[in-house]
């Protein structure tokens, strides 16, 4: 059976690790006399750790952050991002506030998933726009279901933390993985790389 391509599943085959990202610019330009869109590409460069959570949350720009990615990716793991389980545990613990789709303000967050699982994450940014790091690529400008279809079935929107009490959260978070006190030793980075407080994002 040959699945139907909507603007979605034609995102999907667009932007994925097998389609050089150089290319995406250019494909998601002609997608649109198949399926007009809205979408807006803002390129930028990807470093370790830098998808679509750690964007949205801001913490993409945190130095320690950074430090953490790029010396996990340099040995082959992803254990130590900002990732689907930081999301999935920050909205499980109640730790971010629900807010309707009509009350959301530039700056709070869409979740998108398939059942209880966390696959995407995006800024809203007004007028009906979001913004959002696709995977390994760029950022787009684009609209609430104008996302790949891999991103999932459902959009809930959250009141954004502020950077402050993400990377709390964020520290919290990580200081109850088992393997973090190994990563750390055996890495040879700071004991006090985060100071985390389980408690801090009530603040």
């Amino acid at each position: 059976m040959i699945r139907q391509e909507t603007l979605r599943t034609g995102l999907d085959a667009i932007t994925n690790d097998h389609v050089p990202l150089r290319n995406h610019a250019a494909l998601i330009a002609a997608l649109a006399k198949r399926h007009p869109h809205s979408i807006v590409v803002e390129e930028t460069r990807h470093s370790a750790g830098f998808n679509c959570f750690a964007y949205a949350l801001g913490l993409h720009i945190w130095p320690t952050y950074r430090n953490i990615a790029e010396t996990e990716a340099n040995n082959g793991g992803s254990r130590f991002f900002a990732s689907s389980r930081f999301a999935t545990w920050l909205v499980t613990g109640a730790r971010l506030v629900p807010v309707a789709l009509k009350t959301a303000v530039a700056g709070d967050l869409a979740l998108y998933g398939i059942g209880p699982t966390l696959l995407h994450a995006a800024c809203i940014r007004g007028a009906g726009r979001l913004e959002s790091k696709w995977g390994n690529g760029h950022l787009y400008e684009h609209g609430l279901w104008e996302v790949p279809a891999r991103y999932g079935n459902y959009a809930r929107f959250y009141r954004a933390p502020s950077l402050a009490v993400a990377k709390r959260a964020f520290a919290a978070w990580i200081s109850t993985h088992e393997d973090w006190p190994g990563f750390v030793r055996s890495r040879g980075l700071p004991a006090d790389l985060i100071a985390p407080d389980a408690d801090a994002w009530l603040a």
